[in-house]
């Protein structure tokens, strides 16, 4: 089986970077289809994904990260015989910066401030409030790259975010990804 990791935006991709790099992940490497993740909302959408699909001889399962699972990811009818239907979704609410926000042990600030001003997202209160050295949080790859040099922080942080948040039944956290080794 190869796995096809879909991921929402290109931090999210970032992020399952940095943990397949440092071999953090459960799967490995050479069990991802075309060796890579995906920053991809639908397979339609890309032409090298699409051409990884045609050239799979395995079945193939999707695992797709992203804050928002609302959006219907579509397996096109010519790829149904090789997709396994059942797509397992790793959810990152409210963002992918609350793990940032848990980093800085602001959460109790933030959901005091989003309580307060409805608009108020983990995203802009990362902007405000998150700081590396004298660099502000600039929602960008490189600054979760550089943020997350250490590796084990990264996951500590996962780890804390699978017992603090409550997702729905069918979304599933991105520590149960995580090897234990």
């Amino acid at each position: 089986m190869k796995y096809l990791i879909a991921c929402e935006g290109p931090n999210e991709k970032a992020v399952l970077d940095i943990l397949m790099e440092s071999n953090k992940l459960k799967i490995k490497k050479d069990e991802l289809l075309g060796l890579t993740i995906y920053f991809v909302r639908q397979i339609k959408n890309s032409s090298v994904l699409v051409s990884e699909i045609n050239s799979c001889d395995e079945e193939i399962k999707i695992i797709r990260i992203g804050d928002t699972q609302k959006e219907k990811f579509v397996i096109p009818k010519e790829f149904k015989s090789k997709i396994n239907e059942k797509i397992d979704k790793y959810c990152t609410k409210p963002e992918l910066e609350f793990l940032l926000i848990i980093n800085e042990n602001k959460i109790k600030e933030f959901c005091n401030q989003s309580r307060v001003d409805k608009n108020c997202k983990a995203k802009s209160f990362a902007k405000a409030n998150v700081k590396l050295g004298k660099k502000k949080y600039n929602c960008t790859c490189d600054f979760y790259r550089e943020y997350y040099q250490d590796v084990n922080v990264l996951i500590k942080n996962i780890r804390y975010y699978a017992e603090y948040k409550r997702h729905k039944l069918e979304e599933l956290y991105l520590a149960s990804l995580i090897s234990e080794d």
